[in-house]
């Protein structure tokens, strides 16, 4: 476990770097996710992050994004990131759950301008990340917490409720993850996991 949670550089900064070539840039979107995606695979089992992964349909949209820089079609800075984002907001084809075992499907609202805006902007969802249930409080009682990859030796605490989001940026499993921020939400999960929390 020691080498599968190296913190030297966080590895969405390195995404960030790797892709930073724009479309000529010798990086694959796919390459990126596959990469991801055989990081959580190494790292899920203990890390429990993700609330649902979606790693085919991860590789069927990089392959996409790569076809578009291959014709020459630049969408931004963002193209061919692998994120994740909080089972918090709705992304058309996957469950949201809000972190609750209630049956929430009647009151979730479709899929939002912030995550049509990220898919506009060509990254690519691995999936969503653990919330607390419902967005309330800092410790989830209807599953364990995600262990904080800060500490590989013992449990130490990730917050809430977006810590599903900041383990997964602590591990560098996803080049940067959103959750929801309304008193701290985003920004204590971040600084127990030692990553950066921002509230726009």
């Amino acid at each position: 476990m020691t080498d599968q949670l190296d913190l030297n550089l966080p590895r969405g900064a390195r995404v960030v770097v790797a892709m930073s070539g724009g479309v000529d840039s010798a990086v694959t979107a796919a390459a990126l996710v596959e990469a991801a995606l055989a990081r959580i695979a190494a790292l899920e089992p203990r890390l429990q992050a993700f609330s649902h992964l979606d790693g085919e349909r991860a590789l069927r949209h990089a392959r996409a994004i790569d076809q578009l820089r291959a014709a020459g079609i630049d969408l931004g800075p963002l193209m061919g990131l692998p994120v994740a984002v909080k089972d918090l907001y709705t992304v058309d084809g996957m469950p949201t759950h809000a972190g609750s075992r209630l049956d929430i499907q009647d009151l979730v609202a479709p899929q939002g301008p912030f995550v049509r805006s990220l898919l506009d902007a060509g990254c690519v969802l691995l999936g969503k990340t653990r919330s607390t249930e419902l967005a309330l409080g800092g410790f989830n009682l209807t599953s364990p917490p995600p262990w904080n990859p800060c500490d590989e030796q013992q449990p130490r605490m990730t917050g809430g409720s977006s810590h599903g989001s900041a383990a997964a940026m602590a591990a560098g499993v996803a080049a940067f993850t959103v959750g929801s921020d309304t008193g701290g939400s985003v920004r204590w999960p971040a600084a127990l996991c030692g990553v950066v929390g921002y509230k726009p």
